[in-house]
């Protein structure tokens, strides 16, 4: 945008101020009260959680861009990596050492503030590994 500012004098003269017009870019952030988290309802203890960070605007609309400042905050220090997909969306993944009850404290923006209904709770379980278990018997051929 470019903003003309002036001076009006008593005979109508508009006289510019110094430097006008001036050029301003104006951005949108993400309400971080609108933003949400999506995830696994039951993960699994040593395996990555993967979780999905999406962005809304004031006006409700989704955010296309990426480039937010992104804070996770997972309760007994668990470590996690925040990728962002300069789509509006960020992938949060961080691995459960033990079974245990979790809070995953997302946060966004300048100052950065709690999203939506954040911190989450989540409980990761013991199950058998996936990749590890095999199936063997009769029947199975």
């Amino acid at each position: 945008y470019k903003i003309d500012i002036s001076v009006s004098k008593p005979d109508d003269v508009h006289t510019p101020i110094s430097g006008s017009p001036f050029t301003i870019n104006a951005t949108i952030h993400p309400d971080p009260s609108k933003c949400t988290l999506t995830g696994p309802k039951s993960p699994i203890v040593g395996l990555p959680v993967d979780l999905t960070l999406h962005t809304f605007l004031p006006n409700g609309e989704p955010h296309t861009q990426g480039g937010e400042p992104v804070e996770v905050i997972i309760s007994g220090d668990i470590p996690s990596k925040v990728e962002d997909k300069s789509d509006g969306t960020y992938t949060i993944q961080f691995v459960p050492p033990k079974e245990d009850d979790y809070e995953v404290d997302v946060k966004l923006g300048v100052p950065l503030k709690s999203i939506k209904d954040s911190p989450y709770k989540l409980h990761p379980e013991i199950r058998p590994h996936p990749y590890k278990s095999v199936a063997a018997g009769r029947g199975l051929t």
